[in-house]
């Protein structure tokens, strides 16, 4: 059961389609066959029942090599890392985010990312921590490309200063979009009016969308991360090199990310928000459980209230922000079709103000791949993603096959960037 795009479910029909309002039992196995997710872990040394070892601690350790890091392990069955021969590493390109390279350049290319930025003073020093952290990476300027997004319409004299600091690292990007705190003047509904919103860069990072699948087009993978969030391209390639278009059985749509599911209302007038999320689920049976499920006391502070009464979309599979990876040719289609082109105009309109885009830009894209007319091929990294901020026992996380979820304070860090390098930071 689906509505148009952008706009809410009828929530008569869809009790009348599962009158018990138990939604486990009457959409579980047409969603879970709509919307196929594989799942990947790190694999285990031999013999270890959990964790991974670490060598200060352990002189038996032995790494295992980044090509078997990652592996297989529920749910749609894709080709494993090591299935696909490896590529020598190829030479370095000179990379000019603000020309594009040659599509034979774009081709030795494994990922592109983009990182959403701010020119506040923050963003100026996130992206001094990124270029002294995981850009350092050798495979960046190799396979991979990074470049730091921001708006062209920022007004003088911060304009002129983004212009000099691009010229001067090759790894900006100035769209022709608006920050989210250029279009949206007045206090939102859902803080109680209170404040202007997140401020979050859902049209900047829509448009990048739009210019990667224009300029990078030859590009087999395109990223999003936050300018908190640092990667680990050591065992992240691998994967992504086993998924790649050359390789045989790998989905021409993938969509990778740690994938959770949630509900969500495309028109939440009660909160001022579109595509506001609701009954949020690790996994599709709690979400599917949570959605059709009030939480606290109608008409006391806090109540939510059950998101088939809002009319919200059935649950689906996001990945959460923190970073998100489409292959080219689902992200052309998110790009270009005129469903989400539409949706996206329409969010920037005369309803700005009394529905804003400007929360949940994961779930917002996840909602816009439910509309892909061909299916989508769902990547589940989520075991290898975790939260954690800066501290002194990033030393030791660093060490384990996990990510780490860095949020990146002003300088000086508590720690360096490198000590919660995702993915074990060490090259």
């Amino acid at each position: 059961m689906q509505a148009a795009i952008g706009r809410n479910l009828s929530t008569a029909a869809l009790i009348a389609s599962c009158p018990s309002r138990n939604y486990e039992k009457c959409y579980y196995r047409t969603i879970e066959a709509r919307y196929p997710v594989a799942k990947f872990r790190t694999r285990r040394p031999p013999g270890l029942k959990k964790g991974v070892c670490e060598p200060a601690d352990d002189p038996n350790c032995r790494p295992i090599g980044p090509d078997r890091v990652v592996e297989w392990f529920g749910g749609t069955e894709l080709p494993s890392p090591s299935s696909c021969p490896a590529q020598p590493s190829p030479p370095p390109l000179a990379i000019d985010c603000r020309q594009p390279p040659s599509a034979a350049q774009q081709q030795q290319l494994l990922l592109l990312v983009g990182v959403p930025s701010s020119p506040t003073a923050t963003g100026t020093k996130r992206r001094a921590a990124i270029r002294d952290g995981w850009m350092r990476d050798e495979r960046v300027g190799r396979q991979v490309a990074v470049c730091f997004l921001l708006s062209s319409l920022t007004p003088q004299p911060q304009l002129a200063a983004l212009q000099a600091e691009a010229a001067e690292h090759k790894d900006m990007l100035l769209l022709d979009a608006p920050e989210t705190g250029m279009l949206l003047r007045n206090n939102t509904r859902y803080s109680g009016y209170s404040k202007k919103g997140r401020g979050m860069p859902t049209f900047k990072q829509y448009m990048f969308f739009q210019h990667a699948a224009e300029h990078w087009a030859a590009a087999p993978f395109v990223a999003k991360f936050d300018d908190d969030t640092a990667p680990s391209l050591r065992l992240l390639l691998p994967l992504l090199a086993s998924l790649h278009p050359r390789c045989e059985a790998s989905p021409k749509l993938a969509f990778i990310g740690a994938v959770n599911w949630a509900g969500v209302v495309p028109r939440a007038e009660d909160s001022g928000v579109r595509l506001d999320r609701c009954g949020f689920g690790w996994g599709l049976r709690a979400s599917l459980h949570n959605y059709g499920a009030s939480f606290g006391t109608k008409g006391s502070p806090g109540y939510i209230e059950a998101c088939d009464l809002r009319g919200a979309a059935l649950p689906l599979p996001y990945a959460t922000g923190a970073g998100y990876i489409f292959s080219q040719a689902l992200l052309h289609w998110v790009a270009t079709d005129p469903q989400v082109v539409g949706w996206v105009a329409e969010a920037s309109g005369p309803e700005r103000e009394a529905l804003q885009w400007q929360k949940f830009e994961d779930t917002s894209t996840a909602y816009w791949l439910t509309y892909s007319p061909a299916t989508v091929q769902y990547v589940d990294i989520g075991p290898l993603i975790h939260d954690a901020a800066c501290h002194v026992d990033g030393a030791r996380k660093r060490a384990r096959d996990g990510t780490y979820r860095c949020a990146l304070a002003a300088p000086p860090f508590s720690c360096h960037p490198f000590s919660c390098h995702p993915f074990s930071c060490h090259p």
